[in-house]
């Protein structure tokens, strides 16, 4: 990410770090607003949630149309998506000892991995346990 400089348009000091929002910390807005808040508080980006619950896991599902929205609103608001948090793999596990889960795991991780491409993220976050609200084992591992 191209850090701002002091005297920016943000008015954010020079700093040798991108400092990015997680959207969840922000009251549900729609997305120009998320990202406008963002804009006005000096972020440099926003970060995506993909947590455990259905309507956040649909993203991986947006069409081409709903991700060339989102890219116009950040290009406007002139506030990328930096990041994606793919914490719906607390619930699907990739070391699920039940298959269906690790698919399930599977399709969630590699769907945020095409939606941070298609929205020019540069880092998306997956979990580094093999499973969280079981038992770790070799088998998990």
């Amino acid at each position: 990410m191209k850090q701002r400089s002091a005297g920016s348009e943000s008015g954010a000091a020079a700093r040798p770090y991108a400092l990015g929002l997680y959207e969840k910390a922000m009251p549900e807005l729609p997305w120009p607003e998320k990202l406008q808040i963002a804009r006005n508080a000096a972020y440099d980006f926003v970060e995506l949630s993909i947590d455990a619950s259905e309507e956040k896991i649909s993203r991986i599902r947006w069409s081409g149309a709903r991700r060339l929205t989102l890219l116009r609103e950040c290009r406007e608001a002139r506030m990328p998506v930096g990041t994606l948090n793919v914490s719906a793999l607390t619930r699907y596990a990739l070391g699920d000892p039940d298959p269906a889960i690790r698919d399930r795991g599977l399709e969630i991780g590699l769907g945020a991995i095409r939606l941070a491409a298609d929205l020019g993220a540069r880092v998306v976050m997956l979990p580094g346990y093999d499973v969280y609200f079981k038992p770790h084992s070799e088998q998990t591992e």
